[in-house]
């Protein structure tokens, strides 16, 4: 049976492959950014589909980046990476492997709202939270 630490660790193998990204699969004591890391929020063990027997695993990746003056620098390198496409889009990372290495059924992304200050141990970034879910036996 997949677990949390084990679907958690395989997003950061996947998000590690995007260039220049420090990825983080656990709240970091040092944040460097631009930086991305893997929060797991929620699960719920034991949804039945048809006939196997699946778990809920709801993650948000915080995606933050160093505010710069006009905060429109910081706006468009936080866009290349919620962009759905490109070499530094987080959902193309993901999209190599939506089974994380067979340990997933499926990795299912959620709508997402406006990026917003995002404090990471006491400084503030530019951020954007991507909330995905992952089903898993």
């Amino acid at each position: 049976m997949a677990s949390v630490s084990t679907l958690r660790d395989r997003l950061k193998v996947l998000l590690d492959d995007i260039d220049g990204l420090f990825v983080y699969d656990d709240w970091p004591d040092s944040f460097h950014a631009p930086g991305a890391i893997v929060l797991p929020i929620e699960t719920e063990h034991e949804l039945t589909f048809g006939t196997t027997d699946m778990s809920l695993f709801q993650f948000e990746i915080v995606v933050a980046v160093a505010q710069a003056s006009p905060l429109k620098i910081s706006q468009e390198a936080l866009d290349g990476y919620t962009s759905n496409t490109g070499t530094n889009s987080v959902r193309t990372a993901i999209a190599v492997d939506r089974t994380l290495g067979g340990q997933a059924h499926g990795v299912f992304w959620q709508p997402w709202t406006r990026p917003d200050i995002e404090p990471i141990n006491g400084v503030e970034y530019l951020g954007q939270r991507l909330p995905l879910k992952v089903y898993a036996s």
